[in-house]
């Protein structure tokens, strides 16, 4: 992968000093701007870039440009590769099941910068040790289905399956999710509240969630309409987000109070119909609540830390009063109410970015809030982040660890740059959104244990996310609700996992 170049409007060097605060500076050369329906502009001095100035107008490059050079990140990746132990296993098929929800993980069908990088990850791990991978595709509960036949007529389906992690409590209360820790070569994190340990359960480990398997159109961002916000407040939110303290919930009321918004405009939204509450898990995840820990022998269990569950709940409570959540299936869709100019913010995945790029409105991309200044970039992923289970076992062994272990260490930051290079090309409207796109992908991204099991038993989900979606809808405070059902999620957890 070549170096990424990009242009820069110069409009004063404060200016472009705040923009460029988490990126190194050299070189020259230019950007070719992608404007919806497909048109094309090269930036080459004097020709103007969509969405640099006051909304509805734009502006020259009139200052000599800068560009930005991003380091090429496939290095990190053949490194770890390199450092593997030398195994071969020629002639010898992986066989990998793909839930049709997560087909593009490792069966990409468009042809995009993401997809071909999957396809190179995917070429170089079966390279270093020699294997071939069949890939078995189906409906998702139409899979289940048929590793559970298999299971009882004794017969081989799949060493792995592909699914959302919406759909992993099924695998693991059918038995289908085996201990990835009998896996060699692996490593597995200890702490079940990493974004990579959220599988682990007890002293086994029953979903993969590392680099393998991270889908950037699953990860949360904040969306906002630059010509509601104009181009004093589009700056200055931008210049935050990228800045050193980043962006903050306080940054984000701040901003809705600085704007006179048309009536019948909303101050945000948030998700579908369906995943409007997700934003809850997003302020959660901002003040560091982890809803599962693991005592000393490994059992998980229900954390409560009432300073934590307070705060994010109070930030909840707050984000409630500006927030449109729809009400049935009669309401308004949010994504469609930010797509038409009617929300200054909206809280959804990076995937909105395919149905917003050739929408009239002026939008860019900015990190999910902080909770403070000390906290890095943090986001959270929706249940449609897929995970590998394993599912073989016998004398392949060795086979499937390896050739999971060469996944993982052939993938990296280089496929998010991948996939942030491919919004560039085809959807982003403004040069600072690809900035903060890959601030995004680059921050921490948070992914809870209850987001894998609680579909095994309500009664985790009433003392987890389920809590905090129920706050943002006027229900019991977070601390308060947690702390009442924390008792029988305990007592799930220990029948569920010992």
């Amino acid at each position: 992968m070549k170096n990424k170049e990009i242009l820069f409007l110069r409009r004063t060097a404060a200016t472009l000093a705040a923009l460029l605060l988490c990126v190194a500076l050299c070189g020259c050369g230019f950007i070719e701007i992608t404007y919806p329906g497909g048109s094309t502009a090269e930036s080459t001095g004097d020709t103007p870039i969509p969405g640099t100035s006051e909304a509805g107008s734009t502006a020259a490059l009139t200052d000599p440009p800068t560009t930005v050079v991003f380091p090429d990140r496939i290095s990190e990746a053949e490194a770890k590769l390199d450092a593997l132990p030398e195994l071969s296993f020629t002639a010898h098929d992986l066989i990998i099941a793909n839930s049709a929800a997560t087909s593009g993980v490792f069966e990409p069908e468009e042809d995009d910068a993401l997809n071909s990088a999957r396809t190179r990850r995917t070429e170089m791990a079966c390279e270093k040790y020699g294997i071939e991978i069949s890939v078995v595709s189906a409906a998702d509960d139409e899979m289940l289905s048929e590793f559970i036949m298999a299971d009882k007529s004794g017969s081989y389906y799949a060493d792995f399956a592909v699914i959302p992690a919406a759909s992993a409590a099924g695998y693991y209360n059918a038995g289908i999710a085996l201990n990835l820790r009998s896996l060699p070569f692996v490593e597995l994190p200890g702490d079940p509240t990493s974004p990579e340990g959220a599988g682990i359960a007890g002293s086994a480990c029953y979903f993969y969630c590392g680099a393998a398997t991270l889908d950037p159109d699953s990860v949360w961002a904040l969306y906002f309409n630059r010509t509601l916000a104009g181009a004093q407040l589009t700056d200055s939110l931008y210049r935050t987000a990228l800045g050193s303290a980043g962006l903050s919930w306080e940054d984000l009321f701040t901003a809705v109070s600085a704007c006179a918004l048309p009536d019948g405009v909303y101050s945000a939204v948030s998700g579908t119909l369906s995943t409007a509450d997700f934003v809850a898990d997003a302020v959660c995840a901002s003040f560091g609540v982890d809803f599962v820990s693991a005592d000393a022998g490994g059992a998980p269990y229900v954390a409560y830390d009432e300073q934590k569950y307070t705060a994010a709940g109070e930030m909840i409570s707050r984000l409630a009063g500006i927030l449109y959540l729809p009400a049935d299936e009669n309401s308004k869709d949010p994504l469609g109410v930010f797509a038409d100019g009617g929300a200054l913010f909206r809280f959804g995945s990076l995937s909105d970015i395919r149905s917003l790029y050739n929408k009239k409105t002026e939008w860019g991309i900015l990190p999910l809030p902080r909770a403070d200044a000390t906290a890095g970039n943090v986001t959270v992923c929706g249940a449609d982040r897929p995970v590998i289970l394993y599912a073989g076992g016998g004398s392949r062994l060795e086979l499937c660890g390896a050739a999971l272990a060469a996944m993982d260490a052939a993938s990296g930051a280089w496929l998010c740059d991948a996939y942030a290079d491919a919004a560039f090309d085809s959807c982003l409207r403004d040069n600072n959104s690809y900035l903060t796109l890959r601030a995004i992908l680059d921050g921490s991204v948070e992914f809870d244990f209850s987001a894998l099991y609680a579909g095994a038993t309500d009664k985790l989900i009433s003392a987890t996310y389920g809590a905090a979606r129920a706050q943002l809808r006027g229900g019991t405070p977070l601390s308060a609700a947690v702390k009442e059902a924390k008792s029988a999620a305990d007592r799930e957890l220990s029948r569920l996992f010992g």
